[in-house]
């Protein structure tokens, strides 16, 4: 029998992060700011003279930019919708966490797995940092998959999810051993809420951290 692809879209709410490191000197010019946002955005021409900056070193690149440490998005786990389409682009079926969570057909801790978790609190090295939240609705994920087989088995969907900051997050796709690969995305973002963060002591130092669905 010829695979049947199926096409897997998961609509809701999530988060984009970043953590990257900045001298103290930096931290200490723009921890009190009003005008971080502006200086941080991509489509602004920020006049530095009207903050008193003439040096390059106390200029601030593009928000996303700050990533060297921490880069994460993700979709929250308790919030999120999906659509299963045939190639027929007929519905198949959908739902929302809540149903999908709920399901007595489905082992719970199968379908969720959590496969790591940050928080700025303890994780984040001695030294001087800028972070960067911006919230995302709407398409955060589409997914492939044929199947052999006729029809689709929700049960054989697995989420794995991260922990950031006390909340669970999905960062990869599964249908069985499957891992589905995110092909379109279409999120509508809020404007990033920025901070500059002095770490004196730390129990842990990241670096490099990343997971991201979109």
């Amino acid at each position: 029998m010829k695979p049947t692809t199926f096409t897997i879209k998961f609509y809701g709410h999530g988060i984009q992060a970043g953590i990257g490191k900045v001298t103290k000197k930096t931290h200490d010019f723009w921890k009190d700011s009003d005008h971080i946002l502006e200086a941080t955005d991509p489509n602004e021409a920020f006049d530095y003279a009207t903050v008193g900056v003439s040096t390059a070193n106390l200029k601030l690149k593009p928000f996303w930019e700050y990533d060297d440490i921490v880069r994460f998005d993700g979709l929250l786990l308790d919030s999120f919708r999906i659509e299963v389409v045939g190639e027929d682009t007929q519905l198949v079926t959908a739902a929302d966490s809540d149903q999908i969570q709920g399901n007595d057909a489905i082992d719970g801790e199968d379908f969720v797995e959590e496969i790591d978790e940050f928080y700025r609190d303890s994780d984040l090295g001695q030294g001087f940092y800028l972070a960067w939240t911006r919230e995302g609705d709407q398409l955060w994920f589409t997914g492939e998959i044929a199947i052999d087989r006729v029809g689709f088995d929700l049960q054989q969907l697995r989420l794995k999810t991260v922990d950031y900051e006390g909340d669970a997050y999905v960062v990869q796709v599964f249908y069985g051993d499957a891992q589905l690969v995110n092909t379109e995305s279409g999120i509508r973002w809020s404007k990033p809420e920025i901070e500059f963060i002095a770490v004196k002591q730390s129990t842990r130092s990241v670096s490099g951290w990343k997971h991201e669905l979109y």
